[in-house]
């Protein structure tokens, strides 16, 4: 049998839901090469807080430990060395006192600028590698002169003549040292920048007391006043190996490789030779 075909509309035709087309693919792209120059550094990180109780009760360590081993050092310094050669010590520590005054006042200007720079969180690796050199340089020259001011001021200490010898070799000693010592000021000033008050602390604590101590040990021996020279001046090379290896410690990680720039130097210059001057009064009065 046959049957009548009936034609379907639209209408009557239940709707199927769309299928979603698949999101179009993102364009792919090939990931850039990162490039890591010789000078990259980490983050900076913050300082740490300052307790200013703290701070205050080290320092005082610092200072009052050296100045008690001090009472007793010199008597026994005076007593073995005798008047004269004592008297030529102290000039020698009031010479070295006196050019430290070379470093221009950069060690407080790389405070200032170093601080700032981690304030910024940005890297002091410029303003600290250029900072350094100047002061490396400037302790050159000072070493310098004193040496060709040695026999100068011999002759107008009107030393004996079997003396004349001694003080001549203690202010060579002390110029050849004076570039190594000076630049104790810039690695000082970069770690009061960073808050690191308790390593100077202990640096300047442990320095001062073997200052006086040295000395006294040379003197179990020889009683020569360029071995005593020798002694003290061994022991603020000593400091400033512990400063600069205190620095490398703190700083390793965001200074980057040495670069010293024009910019750098002259943003230092111009504040530390504000300070130049009055850094000269207190070696003048000890003098």
């Amino acid at each position: 049998a046959g049957y009548k075909a009936r034609m379907v509309s639209p209408r009557d035709t239940p709707a199927t839901p769309a299928t979603p087309s698949p999101p179009p693919h993102p364009p792919k792209h090939r990931p850039a090469s990162v490039v890591v120059s010789a000078t990259a550094v980490a983050p900076v990180p913050d300082s740490p807080p300052v307790n200013l109780t703290r701070g205050s009760i080290l320092n005082l360590l610092g200072e009052g430990v050296p100045m008690l081993v001090s009472l007793v050092a010199l008597r026994i310094l005076i007593r073995r060395l005798g008047d004269e050669r004592f008297g030529e010590l102290m000039l020698a520590w009031s010479a070295l006192a006196y050019f430290s005054v070379v470093d221009l006042g950069l060690g407080r200007a790389l405070t200032q600028s170093v601080a700032r720079k981690i304030a910024a969180r940005e890297s002091p690796g410029e303003i600290v590698w250029t900072g350094l050199a100047m002061v490396a340089v400037l302790g050159v020259a000072g070493g310098v002169i004193l040496a060709a001011l040695t026999p100068a001021v011999v002759r107008w200490l009107r030393v004996p003549a079997d003396l004349s010898g001694q003080p001549r070799i203690a202010f060579f000693i002390l110029a050849s040292s004076l570039p190594i010592l000076v630049l104790t000021a810039g690695f000082r000033g970069i770690l009061e920048a960073c808050n690191r008050f308790g390593l100077l602390a202990a640096i300047k604590g442990t320095t001062g007391t073997l200052v006086f101590a040295a000395p006294l040990l040379v003197l179990l021996w020889t009683n020569h006043l360029g071995a005593v020279v020798a002694a003290a001046v061994a022991v603020r090379t000593l400091g400033t190996v512990l400063h600069a290896g205190a620095c490398w410690l703190v700083l390793r990680p965001i200074i980057g490789g040495p670069r010293i720039t024009r910019a750098a130097a002259g943003e230092l210059f111009r504040f530390g030779r504000r300070l130049t001057l009055g850094n000269t009064g207190s070696p003048a009065l000890i003098f």
